[in-house]
């Protein structure tokens, strides 16, 4: 319902991050609960151990990987790349989404682990393919950057004394770049998830 109303009441940028939101959700959790549960067959650790203190019901479904980690991370991905002043929100909710189910007694760490790094390859994915086609625009900021990286990468090679003529980017080196700096930042959440679970 959100979703829907970000479509049609939002501007062009909300409404591209909802369609895409739409688009990472439903790759997601489908390639989850209906391929890689029942091909994997992990039972949870609620119907193996009943010591488990489950705070919520228990699936019979499998346990591997854990789709709501994959959900939360393929959002939390689309929504890093379009509002990323408020990234630590992003991260927050998520790793607090995905924590919490392990926490309730329904996944091993390992679970959403593995959802976790299933949701962001979902969620590059996507904006990897909507950048090649042009529909989604790389940020100047992002070009920026590489020109930038790029220019004192030909300082060092010639020796600090001249740089080599400018090149204009082509639109594979900025999705490289844009790729590179989604997945260092997914990587940092990663580490802070890992901190937090111990």
């Amino acid at each position: 319902m959100i979703l829907l109303t970000m479509i049609i009441f939002g501007n062009k940028k909300v409404r591209i991050s909802a369609i895409l939101l739409l688009i990472v959700l439903g790759i997601a959790d489908a390639t989850v609960n209906l391929w890689l549960k029942p091909w994997i067959g992990r039972v949870r650790p609620c119907n193996i151990f009943p010591e488990v203190h489950l705070l919520a019901g228990c699936s019979h479904s499998g346990s591997f990987p854990s789709s709501h980690a994959a959900n939360i991370f393929g959002a939390g991905t689309i929504l890093t790349f379009f509002y990323r002043r408020v990234w630590m929100i992003w991260l927050l909710i998520a790793v607090s989404v995905s924590f919490s189910r392990i926490y309730v007694g329904v996944h091993y760490p390992l679970d959403v682990l593995a959802g976790t790094f299933y949701g962001i390859l979902c969620g590059v994915l996507v904006l990897f393919i909507f950048v090649r086609a042009g529909i989604v625009r790389l940020r100047r900021a992002a070009r920026d950057w590489f020109r930038k990286s790029n220019s004192r990468t030909n300082l060092k090679k010639t020796g600090g004394d001249q740089p080599l003529p400018y090149k204009k980017l082509s639109l594979r080196a900025t999705q490289r770049s844009e790729a590179i700096r989604l997945l260092h930042l997914w990587r940092i959440a990663f580490v802070v998830q890992m901190d937090s679970s111990q």
